[in-house]
């Protein structure tokens, strides 16, 4: 190799890290839902940092933590918003920030959550000038459904016709898995017209496909003006009365109606053929909206901000929208008072963990060493932290709660060794860990809380069964040496 090549080479280099310091200088502060790691990891690989980034906790605040990136030092702060909200905002000093929701589901397991759900997120920025949308899968089986072949030979491949969607809304698809990035820069455009979107959205709507999701046929037609949207689950009804679905696809309708938009569409209908009802019974009742807000909140209020930010109407067959719901666009308005400040914090301390699943925060996987990933299933309890202990030969389950819910977390660790799905739970933790070295330790519970101020209970502790820690919002805390843990094991 010639000195000029080295010469140009290490040019190159040294202009790239030289960008990438500028990059990390930009950014002013992080705020998110996310622990403290997440963030970490999302940030090494946006902007390419092959550094070591560290975390240590903010003095005298629980909920905030120091990032140091190449000696600049970054302030994130966990919190909570009026509403929902992304898993993290990274705010510049300059240019746009970057708005971003990340998933670890995968499109074989959980291919609605993947594909459509985390869409509702990015609804009330999707024409706001001064976020850059990111979507970021951590994701190891991806490029499976993303391939050569698929493009060519399966263009109405669910999987595709979903990312494309995302493409078509102007959002940043990022992701850990090199060889689906590549698919995402290379293979996945946005569609160029509604013809050929509502073409391909069709064909994998077929039952041959098994559906876009829970196997239902979601048909779009597009007549006079207005795409009519078919098949959508958005009531039903339960011994003669009519209710709202518990997920009526919330996200594939949002992700649709938002892809269809980009082409002029301003017009649409919802056609709830499901619902059956007399005439003077022809609509859900504000009452029913307001008692299932969980749900209904995220489609309603978010059908308003659409029709708001575009222009456009959307209707619902057998249901009347009403005019207006309460607002739900105020991201990280408070620092956070969840539970998940003490499970972050004792995440923090430990070794070995190998789940961690803190309250709205990503569903990790169970990682064992030297295994392969699982999934949590549905007919399994699931704790906030499991971590392994070689010295006690011991595997922890932790339940993290607020102090002024100790008697939940009492009971939810009470239902680990008696409750209706402990018999599964155990049997599913004694298949994972059979053939590892951890296949005859001991499995123990404990609890551990959160509260706002520790100095009135310095003394309480021990007299609170299965608790081991009590952490404050301004990081006091103390610790039950003497803890009396659950014995799971029988």
């Amino acid at each position: 190799m010639s000195d000029n090549i080295q010469n140009e080479e290490v040019h190159e280099v040294f202009n790239n890290l030289i960008q990438r310091i500028q990059e990390i200088d930009n950014i002013d502060h992080i705020q998110g839902e996310e622990k403290p790691l997440a963030i970490v990891d999302f940030i090494k690989l946006y902007f390419n940092i092959d550094q070591e980034i560290t975390i240590k906790e903010y003095p005298d605040n629980s909920t905030k933590y120091i990032i140091t990136i190449y000696n600049i030092e970054i302030i994130y702060t966990i919190c909570d918003s009026n509403g929902s909200s992304p898993d993290l905002i990274i705010y510049m000093k300059n240019g746009k920030h970057i708005f971003c929701e990340d998933t670890k589901a995968g499109f074989c397991g959980s291919a609605n959550n993947a594909q459509f759900q985390r869409f509702t997120k990015f609804v009330t920025v999707l024409v706001n000038e001064k976020y850059h949308k990111v979507y970021y899968l951590d994701n190891k089986d991806g490029h499976q459904q993303i391939n050569e072949y698929n493009i060519n030979k399966e263009k109405h491949n669910k999987t595709i016709v979903a990312m494309r969607l995302w493409k078509t809304c102007n959002i940043e698809l990022i992701t850990n898995n090199p060889i689906l990035q590549t698919n995402f820069n290379n293979l996945i455009k946005p569609y160029k017209d509604l013809e050929e979107l509502i073409k391909y959205w069709n064909l994998a709507s077929d039952k041959t496909t098994n559906g876009m999701t829970k196997g239902n046929i979601w048909n779009i037609s597009y007549e006079n003006n207005k795409i009519i949207l078919s098949g959508f689950v958005v009531t039903k009804k339960t011994n003669g009365k009519i209710t709202l679905a518990h997920d009526p696809g919330i996200g594939t309708l949002l992700l649709v109606i938002c892809s269809c938009i980009s082409f002029g569409v301003s017009e649409f209908m919802i056609d709830n053929k499901i619902c059956e009802r007399s005439d003077h019974d022809n609509c859900i009742s504000q009452n029913m909206i307001n008692t299932t807000r969980e749900t209904t909140m995220k489609l309603i209020n978010s059908i308003l901000v659409i029709q708001d930010t575009f222009e456009c109407s959307i209707e619902i067959n057998n249901i009347i929208i009403p005019d207006k719901l309460p607002s739900y666009e105020t991201f990280f308005n408070c620092e956070t008072k969840s539970e998940k400040v003490v499970s972050i914090w004792e995440e923090n301390t430990l070794d070995n963990v190998i789940f961690v699943n803190h309250a709205r925060c990503t569903l990790e996987h169970i990682k064992i060493p030297n295994k392969s990933e699982y999934c949590m299933p549905n007919e399994v309890y699931t704790p906030d932290i499991i971590w392994i202990d070689d010295n006690t030969r011991t595997i922890y389950f932790v339940e993290a709660e607020k102090y002024e819910n100790y008697k939940k977390g009492y009971k939810q660790i009470l239902s680990w060794k008696s409750g209706p799905k402990s018999v599964t739970t155990r049997e599913f933790f004694k298949k994972i860990f059979w053939d590892t070295p951890y296949k005859d330790y001991s499995h123990k519970a404990y609890i551990t809380l959160y509260i706002q101020d520790i100095q009135i209970y310095l003394n309480s502790i021990n007299n609170i069964t299965h608790v081991k820690h009590i952490l404050d919002s301004t990081r006091k805390v103390i610790t039950n040496a003497n803890v009396e843990y659950l014995d799971l094991n029988n």
